[in-house]
C-alpha cells in the first residue's frame, strides 16, 4: 500500500481507516483480488445484508414471473366464467360494480382486452380506470365512487424488468389497492357477492389460497 493522499494519511490517522470508490461491478471481484494478494477482509454488516437481498429479491421475483402471474391469470379467468353465470343479476348495482371491477383486472392481465358482453356504459367506466391507473395521481374511482391514489400504480424495482412482472404489478396492485367499503347496504352486499364468486368454484379458491400463502411468505400477514 503506498501513494496515500493528505485526506487519506488524515482519516487513517484519525479513525485507523478510510474508504475509497472502486469501478468492481461485484463484491466478490474484491475477495478474489485480496485471496491473490493475501490481503485479508474486512466483511461489513451491509455486505450481508445486500446478498440476503439479493437472494430474496430473485426469488421473489422467479416466484411472481413464473408461478403467481400463472395463478392470478387462471383465477381471473374462473372469475369471468362465474360473473357469466350470473347474468341475471345484470341489473343489480352490486352485480355491476364487480363484473367493471373483475373486467379492469382482465384489462391489465389481457394486454388491454376487454371480458365479451360488456355495455358501452361498462366500457366508458373501465376506460375511465384505466386512464386513473396511468395518470397515477389521486382521483375518484368511478366505480366504487371513492378517493384512491393511482401512484401506487407506478410500475417500480424489478417490476420494470420484464412484460410479464409489468402485468402482474398492476393487476395485484388493483386487487390490494383499490377500497371494499362496508358502510351501506350496497357495499356489505358487494362484499358478500366477491366472497362468494371467489368460493363457488374450488378452482378460484385453489389459485387464490396458493396467490396467498406464498405472497404471505415473503411479504407478511395481510392487514
Amino acid at each position: 500500500f503506498s501513494n496515500f493522499t493528505e485526506e487519506q494519511l488524515r482519516k487513517l490517522s484519525q479513525y485507523g481507516f478510510f474508504v475509497v470508490p472502486t469501478k468492481k461491478q461485484q463484491l466478490f471481484y474484491n475477495y478474489e483480488e485480496n485471496e491473490y494478494n493475501k490481503i485479508p477482509n474486512f466483511v461489513t454488516a451491509d455486505n450481508l445484508l445486500q446478498l440476503l437481498h439479493l437472494v430474496f429479491n430473485t426469488s421473489l421475483k422467479k416466484t411472481e414471473e413464473k408461478v403467481l402471474l400463472a395463478k392470478l391469470t387462471a383465477m381471473e379467468a374462473g372469475l369471468q366464467s362465474e360473473l357469466a353465470k350470473r347474468a341475471a343479476l345484470a341489473k343489480d348495482p352490486v352485480y355491476v360494480s364487480l363484473r367493471r371491477y373483475f373486467a379492469v383486472l382482465h384489462y391489465l392481465l389481457s394486454n388491454g382486452s376487454l371480458p365479451k358482453d360488456l355495455d358501452a356504459e361498462d366500457k366508458k367506466v373501465i376506460l375511465l380506470e384505466i386512464q386513473n391507473i396511468k395518470g397515477q395521481k389521486k382521483a375518484t374511482s368511478p366505480i366504487f365512487q371513492t378517493l384512491v391514489d393511482y401512484s401506487f400504480f407506478k410500475i417500480r424495482g424489478h417490476y420494470e424488468t420484464s412484460a410479464a412482472l409489468k402485468k402482474y404489478f398492476l393487476a395485484m396492485n388493483w386487487l390490494s389497492q383499490m377500497p371494499f367499503r362496508a358502510k351501506t347496504e350496497v357495499d356489505r352486499r358487494r362484499i358478500l357477492l366477491a366472497a362468494e364468486l371467489f368460493t363457488a368454484n374450488k378452482e378460484i379458491a385453489k389459485n387464490f389460497t396458493a396467490i396467498y400463502h406464498l405472497t404471505r411468505f415473503y411479504a407478511g400477514e395481510a392487514d
